[in-house]
């Protein structure tokens, strides 16, 4: 005999790809704050390496920044629109009284 599945864990499953976007923006957010910081470090300790790195330090602070913000804004709407599609799903079991146990 089967179980029935829940139409929530068949979808996490479907779009796992999108989770593990969501997590590997989530580490190019943490890496660019990272950056950020230790480059206001490098200023404010006057570690000037030089002029040129500086400003290639904080190109790629920006760039993973930009790049993070991005792709977050991208997944949330995904999210919000997965989130509806489960809400519906769940509605729609209980409608038929196919899933009980989801209250």
């Amino acid at each position: 005999m089967t179980s029935p599945q829940l139409p929530a864990v068949n979808l996490l499953l479907n779009n796992f790809s999108y989770i593990t976007g969501a997590l590997r923006n989530a580490l190019a957010f943490f890496v660019g704050f990272i950056a950020c910081v230790v480059f206001s470090l490098c200023i404010s300790k006057q570690w000037m390496l030089a002029n040129v790195w500086n400003v290639a330090l904080s190109l790629v602070c920006v760039n993973f920044l930009a790049h993070a913000v991005e792709h977050f804004q991208r997944y949330r709407r995904v999210a919000k629109k997965y989130q509806a599609n489960v809400e519906s799903i769940v509605k729609d079991a209980k409608r038929r009284n196919v899933v009980r146990y989801l209250d």
